[in-house]
């Protein structure tokens, strides 16, 4: 008795595939400062103290450039954003 064919499963293996994250939007709004600033910058966004945080963004709401939300930079120094992945 001749074995029954495999089902077709290959739609079900390219749904289940990961899905590519979603860019750092920490990273995003960082590039979009200029070069000179970009470090000091992401080192106030990933600082603990909540006031040098606030200063960071205040200064990137200055210079038209939408800071992160809150979710975001959690995210980003979790390290669990797209910036870390392995």
């Amino acid at each position: 008795m001749p074995k029954a064919a495999q089902p077709d499963l290959a739609e079900f293996k390219q749904l289940g595939r990961r899905q590519q994250r979603k860019p750092c939007t920490v990273a995003e709004a960082v590039a979009r400062i200029p070069s000179e600033h970009q470090a000091r910058v992401l080192a106030a966004l990933e600082h603990d103290d909540e006031d040098i945080r606030r200063g960071a963004k205040r200064w990137m709401e200055n210079r038209k450039v939408e800071p992160p939300n809150a979710t975001a930079l959690a995210h980003h120094r979790r390290k669990t954003c797209a910036c870390h992945d392995c």
